[in-house]
């Protein structure tokens, strides 16, 4: 049970996060193939430039990516993963002071985005992928986010509802696409109105 006294995390930077009421985490993905906005942010400025965008709009949080998730994908090497994702958070501290998220699974990695000003692990392996990753978390003190996922990017089924009832996941389980990103395939406002009032009922999960 989280505690009633607890209202955010404080980042070994002395960045902090509110979370005393929902908040947005803005998504950029540093990729040629990730199911969103892979290939729109090729280069550092069109990056920097949306991540900018993201929290004019209320981001709290941003999480940069450099390796694709999404079903089917194949791994990306770490040094090329390292050289899509340190530029632009490197660029982004030079400009604002928001807690950035890395979303990655590699300890390397992990570690030169903090020394390039991150502040979180986003690991959508919950540590299983690289067993180094507890400790540079550990070593950092920085706050980690463990993700679920069903084998690994190359062989998930997205929305496969047998994974599911294996997983023991009887709840309904609900999607928001096309959010923050991109104001063609939907309102943002309408979208967080949405996530919010998803975040609020315990009986969805998000």
């Amino acid at each position: 049970k989280i505690p009633d006294s607890f209202t955010g995390i404080t980042c070994p930077s002395g960045r902090t996060i509110d979370l005393s009421h929902p908040v947005v985490m803005g998504i950029l993905n540093l990729t040629p193939d990730s199911f969103s906005d892979g290939g729109h942010y090729a280069t550092q400025d069109s990056a920097v430039a949306r991540i900018l965008e993201m929290i004019a709009e209320g981001a709290a949080i941003i999480d940069i990516g450099g390796e694709s998730s999404r079903p089917g994908a194949d791994p990306v090497e770490q040094a090329e993963e390292i050289r899509r994702v340190v530029p632009v958070i490197e660029a982004i501290r030079k400009q604002s002071d928001i807690p950035i998220s890395i979303d990655t699974y590699k300890a390397a990695t992990a570690r030169a985005a903090f020394e390039a000003g991150a502040d979180i692990v986003n690991d959508i392996s919950a540590l299983r992928f690289d067993p180094a990753m507890a400790g540079v978390v550990a070593t950092a003190e920085t706050p980690l986010v463990l993700m679920h996922m069903l084998g690994d990017p190359r062989t998930i089924k997205m929305n496969d509802a047998e994974a599911l009832r294996l997983a023991g996941v009887t709840t309904p389980v609900y999607y928001i696409t096309g959010a923050i990103h991109s104001t063609e395939s939907g309102s943002p406002t309408a979208l967080m109105e949405l996530a919010y009032r998803l975040a609020v009922d315990d009986s969805a999960y998000i």
